[in-house]
């Protein structure tokens, strides 16, 4: 329980803070988006699955990170619409 407290505390002001900075909002999807990946290559390598984990890292890394300055006229909340 207090893991989950602890990690809410921090979380919580950055995506506040996201909100209303473009390239903090930016940082956070890439941090998530990267870290998610990471995680999941890490468990199917744990089970012997054969997989290509940088390129599965970087590619969608590099989506996401064209895909915000296709966008990056819009305001960072509606930014954040779009990625949720």
């Amino acid at each position: 329980m207090l893991k989950r407290v602890l990690s809410s505390t921090i979380i919580v002001p950055l995506v506040i803070v996201g909100l209303f900075n473009k390239w903090a909002l930016l940082g956070l999807v890439l941090f998530f988006t990267l870290g998610g990946l990471y995680e999941f290559f890490h468990m199917a390598k744990k089970k012997g699955i054969p997989i290509y984990d940088y390129t599965g890292i970087f590619s969608p890394g590099q989506i996401s990170k064209n895909n915000y300055a296709h966008c990056i006229h819009m305001d960072a909340q509606h930014l954040l619409v779009l990625i949720v």
